[in-house]
Order: structure tokens, then sequence, then C-alpha cells
């Protein structure tokens, strides 16, 4: 928005929009697992890129599965030039890099992480020119830019990043012709994990 782009979100109905107070966006509003919504959402508008930022807070093991057909159909009848996801570090095969680390202890993640492959394979076939952006490990909203966060194609990658630096990362590969057909983690090795508690305790 502050380059001079026109920006709209796609947001459900009384979702929380205090985040973006101030900025100027367009609203439309729909849900993600209704293709009426989305198919709405693309007609009569043109978008030279789309990015999603979606994260399934239900534990559905199907969300990526059940909504990516429907909008990257969408997307491509529409000619959208690049869809930038934000995605999650052990997706799909990726999981097995991080073996060990006790995934399989928490209840449904592998299963969240399948759908995430599910996802990404979705994306990979549709035709529409993408980026796949994976993350994990973020520090706290609010915590500032570290400017030493940098995309890598070594999918071993796993270190945290703050929301700041992975929207920068974002915005630079929206339109870039070097980030296409790429899929990526973030890599930061100036941050720690678990962060610092408040009050340094």
């Amino acid at each position: 928005a502050a380059a001079g782009d026109r920006v709209t979100v796609f947001t459900r109905p009384g979702s929380d929009r205090e985040s973006l107070a101030g900025i100027r966006v367009a609203w439309v509003e729909g849900d993600l697992l209704n293709p009426a919504d989305v198919a709405a959402l693309f007609t009569g508008r043109r978008f030279d890129a789309v990015v999603s930022a979606v994260r399934v807070q239900t534990g559905d093991s199907t969300f990526y599965a059940t909504w990516l057909p429907p909008f990257t159909r969408a997307m491509r009848a529409a000619g959208v030039a690049h869809f930038v996801h934000s995605g999650a570090v052990g997706a799909g095969d990726n999981a097995a890099k991080f073996a060990g680390l006790g995934w399989d202890k928490v209840p449904g993640l592998l299963d969240r992480l399948r759908d995430q492959g599910v996802g990404e394979d979705v994306i990979r076939a549709s035709g529409v020119p993408f980026t796949i952006i994976r993350n994990t490990r973020l520090w706290p909203a609010g915590t500032p830019a570290t400017g030493k966060a940098r995309l890598t194609e070594d999918d071993s990658t796993l270190t945290p990043m703050t929301r700041e630096d992975l929207a920068a990362l974002t915005v630079g590969c929206i339109g870039n012709p070097d980030c296409l057909g790429r899929t990526y983690h973030v890599r930061d090795d100036s941050l720690t994990w678990p962060p610092p508690r408040p009050g340094g305790g």
C-alpha cells in the first residue's frame, strides 16, 4: 500500500481488522471454504498478484486440500500472474527432514502438515505462477525486523523469524521473476528459540 499498489483483503465477516487500521485497503468479505465466495472475489476484479497468509486454527486436516483447488482455478481463470503462498516448514514430505523433533507426539500435527503438502502440490499443478515461502517458529507479533532473514531453498532449514521479516521477504518476491516456481524456507540465525520471555524471565 505504501508503494502505491491497490491492495484488496479477502476476509471473513466479523474478522478482526485492527492490524490493518489506517492502511488504505479494499475489503471483500467471504469464506475461503465456499467456492461461490471465491468465484465472487475474482469476478470483475483484476489482481496482478495474490498473497495467501492463511492459517487454520481448527485442527482441520483437510483445510488446504479443500480450499486451494477452487481458489487456484479461480486465480488461473482470472489471469493472476503470481501467487505467493505462506506455507509451513514440514509440509508434506518435508516433515521427514525434521524427524526426531517430537512432531509425531503433537496430536494432529503430522496430519495437518500432510494437508499442507497436498495444498502445495495443488499450487504446483495449478498452472498459476507461484512462490511458496514456508515458515515456522514465529516470534511474537510486534517484534521488530532483524533485517537478517533471507530466503533459502535448503529445505532442512528450521530457524525462528519475525513476522516483519517474513512480510518483507514476501513483498520482495511479489512480481520478482527470480522467485517464480520456487519453494523457500526462511533463515535467520540471529534469533533464538524459544523467544525470551517479556521481562527477561
